[in-house]
């Protein structure tokens, strides 16, 4: 092998490594993301529980098995609205991260995302305000050769994450999309917490 060959060899191995520890970076965040939502979620349930209970009690003339269907019925219902708010919550924690934070996840999630060539960034209007001034250089710094990535200083309105642009195809990568496309495995996780027997 060349002098050439073992510098492009070694760029493509750290690039790898770098890839994998960033994925491995992001699984740990969205693990303890959920993990707090889990203990969020049982704290809520245990509450509403004890409610329903106290509500029951005190509905001693009516039919017992009304009082059953509904207490199931409205512990049902309560859950649902829970897990919703949870899931609302863990994505609105991203909006108010410290902007270091916020710009370090966004930077690997471009990571994650991109593709060969160049590609066009785009922020919302208050990220974009709040985008550290060498954000440019960190994302070209920690993208793998022969993908760039040009922050455009237009802004697309979609709250926070971004917009990956590459010719005419875009990789939507707000976070309401993202939590969107990943719903069933988060629901997956948390609905065995708050619909166990």
């Amino acid at each position: 092998m060349s002098g050439l060959d073992n510098i492009v060899k070694e760029i493509e191995t750290e690039a790898l490594a770098e890839a994998q520890a960033i994925k491995t970076m992001a699984e740990a965040e969205a693990e303890e993301i959920l993990q707090d939502a889990k203990k969020t979620a049982n704290e809520e349930v245990a509450k509403i529980e004890e409610a329903t209970k106290r509500k029951i009690e005190t509905i001693k003339d009516s039919n017992a098995s009304a009082i059953e269907q509904q207490q199931r019925q409205s512990l049902l219902q309560a859950k649902q609205r829970l897990l919703n708010e949870t899931l609302q919550e863990a994505m609105e924690s991203l909006f108010t991260m410290p902007a270091k934070e916020y710009f370090d996840l966004c930077k690997r999630l471009v990571v994650l995302h991109a593709e060969e060539g160049e590609g066009v960034l785009f922020f919302c209007t208050d990220d974009l305000k709040r985008m550290p001034v060498d954000y440019g250089k960190e994302l070209a710094n920690a993208l793998p050769a022969g993908k760039t990535i040009k922050i455009s200083k237009d802004a697309k309105e979609i709250g926070g994450g971004f917009i990956l642009q590459y010719g005419f195809v875009e990789q939507n990568c707000s976070f309401s999309a993202l939590f969107a496309e990943r719903r069933e495995e988060f629901l997956d996780a948390v609905a065995p917490i708050l619909f166990a027997e």
